[in-house]
């Protein structure tokens, strides 16, 4: 899906509809889970909505089509209840630390762990310390067009999915080039770094990529781990594992976004097992990348055992926090933490794994943590 980086009314809609569960009529549904009687697909729709995970239809034909069997697939949670999950094993007065990416960044920092480097921070309120506080549109458009860096990395500080973040790599007479494709007047992007994000803008510099993964993987951008960790008795666990590789000319590796693969990882081993990717509206396998032929299936991930590491000992850190999910970057200099998520999206887990989170270790982990609900037998 190729958006307008600057585009407030597409940016703030894209927010809405990735926070919902997806959508699918019965026809569509139908037809996908090709291969059974319309009564048959509709039976086990409806028993997978009433089952431990709530599917929608939209996520029966994601998990559920083809030959799963219903033991399965109740493994499944759906996005229904996933807020309902997490709400059970974490501090919602910690939730701030996953929000904020700017006290994300001081905790991390202050533990001796990698995280990104902010050089400043837009506030109209003028709150914060660490880097540079602007706190008018005219501080902000004199450090842009006469102080900044470039290029230089720009994010709300409370975003999610990457939306609204985006690659400032010049500003020149009043008009500044961004992801290295679009060239628009600076204003337009004060006005919208202004519009989007209530609690202000963070001002980075770019993390680049390690050269030897981009090479392996066939890759051109940086690239993160996801680690699904399960934190009990204050010892971290890591549950899943994937990698996220950006698709060609995109400045995030969001599985919504255009080209973008999702990738299972094996926990022990870094080793790649299953690659997901977008084929015009539908999930596809590949064991090569679609776009730069390079070998998937197997690879071991070049800096995995040090993020890994870091994770591990970055978990602990967060007690309030029980299911966390890390996102690290594989940098030329290392792994790099990038933010901690508040239990985190359990759809992009499942569909790069192909198999239901409600395993015996995370149902367990619910129950410790309180969660009285239906759990698959």
């Amino acid at each position: 899906m190729k958006t307008d980086p600057i585009d407030l009314e597409t940016t703030k809609r894209l927010r809405k509809e990735l926070a919902l569960p997806p959508v699918m009529g019965m026809g569509d549904m139908l037809r996908v889970d090709h291969g059974r009687t319309a009564i048959s697909s509709l039976w086990r729709a409806f028993l997978a909505r009433m089952g431990p995970g709530k599917l929608s239809p939209a996520e029966y034909a994601l998990y559920g089509a083809g030959e799963i069997r219903m033991k399965d697939l109740y493994q499944f949670a759906g996005v229904r209840i996933q807020n309902n999950l997490h709400a059970h094993c974490n501090d919602e007065s910690w939730f701030a630390i996953t929000k904020n990416k700017l006290l994300f960044e001081a905790i991390m920092k202050g533990a001796g762990l990698p995280a990104p480097e902010t050089i400043a921070a837009y506030d109209r309120k003028g709150r914060g310390s660490g880097p540079r506080i602007l706190s008018s549109r005219k501080e902000l458009a004199v450090f842009l067009t006469d102080e900044a860096p470039m290029p230089i990395f720009c994010k709300p500080v409370t975003g999610v999915n990457s939306l609204g973040a985006f690659r400032m790599d010049s500003v020149r007479s009043g008009k500044v080039t961004i992801n290295g494709r679009d060239q628009r007047p600076l204003r337009e992007a004060i006005d919208f770094m202004c519009e989007y994000s209530a609690k202000g803008y963070l001002f980075q510099k770019p993390l680049l990529p390690d050269p030897v993964l981009e090479t392996t993987l066939g890759v051109d951008g940086l690239i993160s781990i996801r680690f699904f960790v399960l934190l009990d008795g204050g010892n971290p666990e890591v549950e899943v594992c994937l990698v996220k590789l950006p698709g060609p000319g995109e400045t995030a590796d969001n599985f919504w976004r255009d080209g973008a693969l999702a990738c299972s990882v094996d926990v022990e081993s870094g080793e790649i097992l299953r690659s997901v990717f977008h084929d015009d509206h539908h999930y596809r396998l590949a064991d090569m990348h679609p776009h730069s032929g390079c070998q998937l299936t197997g690879v071991k991930l070049p800096g995995y055992d040090e993020a890994l590491r870091t994770v591990l000992a970055a978990a602990p850190l967060l007690s309030g926090i029980q299911t966390q999910s890390w996102d690290v970057a594989l940098t030329e200099s290392g792994p790099v933490l990038l933010e901690v998520n508040f239990g985190g999206d359990l759809k992009l887990v499942q569909t790069a794994t192909g198999t239901g989170i409600f395993t015996d270790s995370y149902c367990k982990h619910l129950r410790r943590c309180g969660f009285s609900g239906r759990l698959p037998a």
